[in-house]
């Protein structure tokens, strides 16, 4: 998970079969997906991750870029990222927690 963090690489996970029954995994690739802005999948079997892979690439495709300059601070330590919207209607937000600056 650091090392997709410190790239900026969204994670997308998928869980099937035995996995689903293992609530700690879930809890686990969910993490790791939110906190690299990525999604967590579950499918119950091999014919859905047709619309998987569809989905995540209209995901990649339809994403935003924000770009901002930080102010400046010493080392390389995570800085938290929060992004809100002054109307959210039918809205979501899905992005990475934060960054290591360069």
């Amino acid at each position: 998970m650091q090392r997709a963090k410190s790239a900026g690489v969204p994670v997308y996970t998928i869980a099937q079969g035995d996995a689903l029954k293992s609530p700690e995994l879930l809890k686990q690739l969910g993490t790791l997906s939110k906190s690299t802005g990525g999604v967590a999948f579950r499918i119950s079997g091999p014919n859905e991750i047709r619309k998987v892979f569809e989905t995540v690439a209209q995901d990649l495709m339809h994403g935003y870029l924000l770009a901002f300059q930080p102010p400046a601070s010493e080392g390389h330590t995570w800085r938290t990222v929060d992004i809100t919207l002054s109307d959210s209607r039918n809205r979501k937000i899905r992005a990475r927690e934060g960054y290591f600056p360069e």
